[in-house]
């Protein structure tokens, strides 16, 4: 290896800027590897000795600032879903006896919750088709949480807001709720035999 390809190779890295890592990370693949272990000791001078794993976290935190997103964000879901609860909810008040207007409610609602949950699932980066899972009783609930609870742009930055941290305690009281209560029913029913 000759003394031109390490200094062409450390003044490829000294020109990459600090949140193009990546890039400067992939140019480093080109060479030998006598001169990526030049660049790496040029970049721990640089960054010290875990360069590396901050670098890239920097990389990712920069493509999700700057990435579009499409889809609804978290309050937006939820204040959709709440209000269409609340306006199916008073129109099956109102034809209380009309099966049929219940029955039109039902398949207009399944669509919709689709539509929203498929749309949230691809604000916080996971594939909108997983809000399938939302039409099966039980594995709804790893569809719906995820929707409730995950900021936008949890695919690159897999950390959870406060709010999403408030949010996952009331969730997990109502759940221990639902479940004792239903506990105590099974017991209650049990002991009125």
């Amino acid at each position: 290896m000759s003394n031109i390809d390490i200094e062409e190779a450390t003044k490829s890295w000294h020109k990459a800027p600090d949140e193009h890592l990546s890039l400067a990370i992939k140019t480093i693949e080109n060479y030998d590897p006598q001169v990526r272990t030049v660049i790496i000791e040029e970049a721990k001078n640089r960054f010290g000795n875990n360069f590396l794993t901050e670098t890239i976290d920097d990389c990712k935190q920069k493509v999700a600032s700057n990435s579009v997103y499409v889809g609804m964000r978290r309050k937006d879901y939820f204040l959709t879903a709440i209000t269409f609860c609340l306006l199916l909810g008073a129109i099956a008040l109102i034809a209380k006896e009309n099966e049929t207007i219940i029955l039109i409610l039902k398949i207009i609602s399944y669509p919709i919750s689709l539509a929203l949950t498929f749309y949230r699932l691809k604000n916080i980066g996971y594939n909108g088709w997983w809000a399938l899972l939302a039409l099966v009783p039980i594995l709804c609930l790893f569809v719906y949480i995820p929707c409730i609870v995950l900021p936008e742009k949890y695919k690159y930055t897999h950390k959870i807001d406060t709010a999403g941290k408030i949010i996952s305690i009331i969730l997990i009281g109502l759940l221990a709720f639902v479940v004792i209560g239903m506990i105590l029913g099974i017991i209650l029913f049990l002991l009125g035999q």
